[in-house]
């Protein structure tokens, strides 16, 4: 047996086979009320779920031709918001930012839309929080992030519709509709991928401009931990191809370095003579062996 129901995994009615249903009937003096408890199994994805079939007698529709027409509810747990795919990996957002955003994501499943359009107004103030962004009103802290290079002006326009929205519902009573916040929820889903998630998810994955010192620091670790010859080497040589992702910053880095060095910050390395490359002068520097033996090396080596 088998019907079509909502599938959260596919995004769209599919049909679905029942598993296991349990009927329950409060009919009373002539009045019918059925309530049907099923776990049903989408039949392209499997994905399983739990329906609540509802139908009693004050469930009749009419069609076009006026002739009329029984019906019944069905609500489908766990709770989802049609066609919008959950945002991946939200473990990484700031916990403020997480909370806000997973209880205004609650509040849409369960058709809060009142409540929904004022979280998600709720996130952009705490997304302005955790980027240290000031001002007295939200307006204003928007512009800050427009300011601050972390959105883009489309984006603020957009961002200034999330505060309209949200402002109407909280000082209105403005409902929503469920098509506007699928929107919004669009437009704070994109902002937060564009500020924590897309990032998190490179790491290690792609190759990455580095420019910040520590960074480079590791990187250098790294590279002198893997050459197994012991002659001097310059930092150009020894990143190779990887070169390319420390060349804009490279000179105040390697005076950062070499500075470390010479006060004895840095362990892993000795200063090299002066050598020559494509008729440049440039530093060399000699792997120390001892520095990279044993468990503990990495963690002394970035915590010196």
């Amino acid at each position: 047996m088998f019907d079509k129901s909502y599938c959260s995994v596919c995004k769209q009615e599919t049909k679905h086979s029942l598993l296991f249903e349990k009927l329950v009937d409060d009919s009373i003096e002539g009045f019918i009320s059925i309530t049907k408890f099923q776990t049903i199994e989408c039949m392209g994805c499997e994905n399983v779920s739990f329906r609540m079939q509802v139908h009693d007698d004050t469930m009749v529709g009419s069609d076009e031709t006026g002739q009329f027409f029984e019906y019944h509810e069905n609500h489908i747990y766990p709770l989802s918001i049609k066609k919008h795919n959950a945002l991946q990996n939200r473990y990484v957002l700031p916990m403020t930012i997480r909370t806000v955003y997973e209880e205004s994501i609650d509040t849409f499943k369960n058709n809060c839309f009142l409540l929904a359009g004022v979280g998600f107004r709720a996130v952009i103030e705490a997304i302005c929080i955790d980027q240290d962004i000031s001002g007295h009103d939200l307006e204003k802290k928007i512009k800050g992030l427009l300011k601050k290079n972390l959105i883009t002006s489309k984006e603020e326009k957009r961002l200034h519709s999330i505060r309209f929205l949200g402002n109407d519902s909280v000082h209105e009573m403005k409902v929503p509709t469920e098509s506007q916040l699928l929107i919004v929820l669009e437009i704070v889903d994109h902002l937060l991928k564009n500020l924590y998630l897309i990032d998190a998810n490179i790491k290690g994955k792609l190759d990455e401009i580095i420019d910040t010192y520590p960074d480079f620091k590791v990187l250098i670790w790294q590279k002198f931990k893997k050459r197994e010859e012991v002659s001097e080497v310059s930092i150009k040589i020894l990143l190779g191809k990887d070169y390319r992702k420390v060349r804009d910053n490279i000179d105040s880095f390697e005076k950062t370095f070499i500075g470390d060095i010479s006060k004895g910050i840095i362990k892993f390395v000795t200063l090299g003579n002066e050598i020559t490359e494509n008729e440049k002068k440039a530093q060399s520097y000699l792997k120390v062996g001892k520095h990279f033996r044993g468990k503990l090396a990495e963690t002394r080596m970035l915590n010196p």
